[in-house]
Order: C-alpha cells, then sequence, then structure tokens
C-alpha cells in the first residue's frame, strides 16, 4: 500500500500564470460588457438620431467592438 507523504507547495510561476490568467478572464468579461451596452443603445436610438451622429445601423457591431477594444 503506498502513502502519500508530502504534498508539493504550488510552484511560484504557476501562482503567477494562473492570476494572469484570472485578469484576462476578468478583463474579457468587462469588455464583453462594454461590448454589449454599447450595442444595446446604439440599438435604441432612432434612425434620424443615427443619422445626426453620423452612423449607419449596420456599423453599430463594429463601432461596439472599437469601443470594448479601447476601455
Amino acid at each position: 500500500m503506498t502513502t502519500l507523504t508530502h504534498v508539493a507547495a504550488p510552484n511560484a510561476a504557476f501562482i503567477t500564470r494562473l492570476s494572469a490568467l484570472a485578469e484576462d478572464i476578468r478583463q474579457a468579461g468587462r469588455r464583453y460588457g462594454i461590448r454589449r451596452q454599447t450595442i444595446r443603445e446604439l440599438s435604441a436610438l432612432s434612425d434620424r438620431d443615427l443619422k445626426d451622429l453620423g452612423i449607419h445601423r449596420c456599423d453599430i457591431g463594429a463601432i461596439a467592438a472599437e469601443a470594448s477594444r479601447n476601455a
């Protein structure tokens, strides 16, 4: 019968990579939220309001993607 007598401590590099991954996931969530909010707000505008802003309805997705990249 084998008995486990020693458990290795996590490697510091592994902890650092894991923390970086968690931060990347949080950032992606924030960017996704900004993108969805931008789409929701621009989509709620009338065609006339969009025209006043110089935006075509077909450009909303690209504008939202740009907004989320710059966040």
